[in-house]
């Protein structure tokens, strides 16, 4: 599916994924989540939260399935289940990503001190990525200070 995805092919990555959650991997929640972003990307919102919610179903704490969905719901200005997603994903796996999506949404949304307290935690839970983390908190500062300006 997601070789015919990255090729343009969406309707047969849809078909191939479709077979794959009918026959042999209806329990693989990677399938799942891979299928829910290939709608995500082709504007099918209601499609993709469906496939997110199936691979929740299967794994209802995963961090790259929280994560994914959260994206989404950010992007469509659904901020409260995109904190709640990010959240559920980041106490499963602390990663940088994770952590600087929610850092840049709290950020958008005006809580500019719940964007520095997610991302200073950040720099003290994760294990990799907090360069990542550095990077995105000072373009917020550079932000804020500029605003004030």
């Amino acid at each position: 599916g997601r070789a015919e995805q990255q090729q343009g092919h969406f309707d047969r990555a849809r078909s191939i994924f479709q077979q794959a959650t009918d026959k042999h991997c209806a329990n693989n929640v990677h399938i799942w989540q891979a299928w829910a972003v290939l709608e995500s990307k082709c504007g099918n919102v209601s499609r993709a939260r469906e496939l997110f919610e199936a691979a929740l179903s299967l794994d209802n704490h995963n961090a790259y399935v929280c994560h994914a969905w959260g994206l989404l719901e950010q992007r469509h200005g659904n901020f409260d289940l995109a904190r709640k997603l990010y959240l559920t994903a980041f106490s499963k796996r602390p990663q940088a990503q994770v952590c600087v999506a929610l850092g840049e949404m709290e950020y958008q949304t005006g809580s500019i001190e719940n964007a520095r307290q997610v991302l200073e935690l950040g720099c003290e839970v994760c294990r990799s990525g907090v360069a990542d983390i550095l990077v995105a908190w000072a373009a917020i500062e550079e932000q804020v200070a500029a605003s004030a300006a």
